[in-house]
């Protein structure tokens, strides 16, 4: 307790002498001097150590630490900050669906399934033997509606002919009918002027042979009416032979089409896919046989409606489609969907209705493959690739 007292103090505050000399032998021995330093580093003993921020490994750290920074920056403003890109992208192609537009057996099938094909060539051939006969009858419908018409315009020049004549014949008439009335009124007045010279019964003739003269004229006048309605008759014939006509060679020409139809061609080079037809299948009209993949193929890229502010048509893309990762693809924005893809689904969402969830819509985006050809390479409808455009 004495001793206790001493190092802290007592209650005067006094100094214990005997503490302050060891305080003071201790502080010696901890702190030596520069000259017992230098002696223990000649001798072998050990230096101070540095502080860690001043070592060289801590500013190589430093150094590359700040070289990484740069680095990203750097990556980042030369090849993310100038692009738009996304993966929600594949190839895509106008495929073009084979479907015969008339039914019948299949005869002959000319490609099978990943067979490349040139515009024009063979694919199916149906039995044309049904198609032929109709278009045989349909060609001898014509021939006899064109028979018709030649009657018809026959009868036609007769019945002009006729009427021709029963014209003449009532201007005859007509004559006749004159003379013989002008004679009775001659006559007629010779008699009121002088009896003796002409008897009653003279002046009865002449008055009956100009009635009978003009009921002559008159059937004449009926004749020529009868001749030209029969003219009217035969040009109506006519006109129907005409009409016939027509019909005949719009059928003769729809079997000529039907008979087209059982040759089944492609419409533009590509590639047969799903070939689902064989020599002996009866043919459906419409029913899809095959697909014909053009070899105009070109890139969908499903942008967020926030990625479109920056992409215009014809602006450059990187694409990298995952088949091949080690070529390089290039290609050229076309055109941008005037709409999101979802406004076009069969139920499209009807958000006036309901709880609303914002969610960011993604919009279609044709790209065109310019480079390498993509003719060298198995690329079809589907497949997966990455694009990456260049917006600046």
């Amino acid at each position: 307790m004495e001793k206790l007292d001493r190092r802290t103090g007592d209650s005067s505050g006094a100094p214990d002498e005997a503490g302050l000399t060891a305080d003071a032998a201790t502080n010696n021995r901890s702190a030596p001097s520069t000259g017992d330093a230098q002696s223990e580093t000649e001798t072998g003993g050990t230096a101070p150590k540095k502080p860690f921020w001043r070592r060289p490994v801590f500013l190589i750290l430093l150094l590359g630490l700040a070289a990484a920074i740069v680095a990203a920056v750097l990556y980042y403003w030369i090849n993310v900050a100038p692009y738009e890109s996304t993966d929600d992208a594949f190839v895509d192609a106008d495929i073009i669906q084979v479907t015969p537009q008339t039914s019948g057996q299949v005869i002959k099938v000319a490609v099978g399934n990943n067979a490349p094909v040139k515009e024009g060539d063979l694919l199916i051939e149906i039995d044309p033997a049904p198609a032929r006969a109709a278009l045989e009858t349909a060609t001898a419908q014509l021939a006899r509606a064109q028979a018709e018409k030649q009657q018809a315009e026959a009868s036609v020049a007769q019945a002009k002919q006729q009427a021709a004549e029963a014209e003449a014949n009532l201007d005859a008439a007509n004559v006749k009918a004159n003379n013989a009335q002008k004679n009775f009124e001659r006559n007629q007045r010779l008699f009121q002027s002088n009896s003796a010279a002409i008897s009653d019964m003279a002046v009865d003739d002449s008055q009956a042979n100009a009635r009978q003269i003009e009921a002559q004229a008159k059937a004449s006048e009926q004749a020529l009416a009868t001749a030209n309605t029969n003219v009217g008759v035969a040009e109506a014939k006519v006109a129907a032979a005409n009409a016939a006509i027509k019909a005949a060679k719009a059928q003769v020409d729809a079997n000529r089409i039907q008979l087209g139809y059982t040759t089944i061609t492609a419409s533009q080079a590509g590639t047969i896919v799903q070939n689902n037809v064989g020599v002996g299948a009866f043919a459906t009209k419409a029913a899809p046989m095959m697909a014909l993949v053009p070899n105009d193929i070109f890139v969908t890229a499903n942008y967020k409606e926030t990625q479109l502010d920056r992409i215009r048509p014809g602006q450059e893309v990187d694409i990298h489609v995952d088949a091949y990762p080690s070529t390089d693809f290039k290609g050229k924005v076309v055109s941008i969907q005037q709409g999101a893809g979802q406004a076009f689904q069969l139920l499209p969402p009807q958000n006036a209705t309901g709880n609303f969830v914002k969610v960011v819509q993604r919009v279609p985006v044709r790209i065109s493959m310019t480079n390498p050809d993509p003719d060298r390479y198995v690329l079809g409808p589907g497949m997966s690739v990455t694009t990456n455009i260049k917006v600046d």
